[in-house]
Formats: C-alpha cells, structure tokens, sequence
C-alpha cells in the first residue's frame, strides 16, 4: 500500500480570518447578528439562515462525539469529531493520549512548516486548563 501525503493547508480570502485566528492561538466560528454560531466554513448561520456572518472567539473545549482512524497516512491520523461548547461540530486531528466518546477535550493549534495553522485536539487536562 502506497503512502498518503496530506498537502499543507493554504488561505484564500474566504479563510483568511479563519487561519489568522489560528496563527494567533485562537479558535474562530462563524456567528451571525442574532448571536447564533456555525462552523468556520458556511456561508449562511446553520440556524437562522442568516447570510450576514462575521468572526467570533470560542472557547476551544468541547466533547468527543466520533472517532476514526485514517490508515491510509503513514503515521496513521487519528481523526476525532468534536462538538463545540458553542454548539458546532469540528472534525480534526487528536494529538497525545486517546480519548473515548464523550470524553472532553480542548482544541490546540499547530503550525507545520509550510502552509497555514491547523486546530487539533487533546484530551482536556484534569485540572480544566
């Protein structure tokens, strides 16, 4: 079986708040004037159907939802779904211990060489820091 490469992630004018919060070591959702919150790619609030959205900070904790394995890659990835403490759902890579569903974990960011910052998660530390 061949090996898989990822590329890095690149920014385009529709992701560039989403990339510069995470360069910044800040987590980004999409939030509408009604104050209701989406995740960093739609185009219209996943409740209201608002199309007015801006930027909003969240707090990057959350609970494991789904887990999978990607064998593909060489190491293998560990892919987790999250949801939110905001609500959204995020899909992304678990870094560190493994965590069981309904586990809580916090999103970390990650910066590889080249391309853009990337949000992982980790299983949240006892002490909730």
């Amino acid at each position: 079986m061949s090996s898989v490469t990822r590329a890095p992630a690149r920014r385009d004018d529709m992701t560039a708040a989403w990339f510069d919060g995470l360069r910044a070591g800040r987590l980004l959702l999409r939030a509408c004037p009604e104050g209701h919150r989406s995740r960093p790619d739609v185009l219209a609030c996943d409740v209201c159907g608002s199309l007015e959205l801006g930027w909003a900070e969240a707090s990057g904790w959350g609970s494991t939802v789904a887990l999978a394995v990607d064998r593909s890659t060489q190491p293998a990835t560990h892919l987790v779904v999250v949801a939110l403490d905001e609500g959204p759902w995020l899909i992304t890579r678990l870094e560190g211990e493994q965590v069981a569903r309904g586990e809580d974990v916090v999103v970390r960011y990650v910066q590889d060489g080249e391309g853009e910052a990337y949000p992982v998660v980790t299983a949240r530390p006892a002490d909730g820091d």
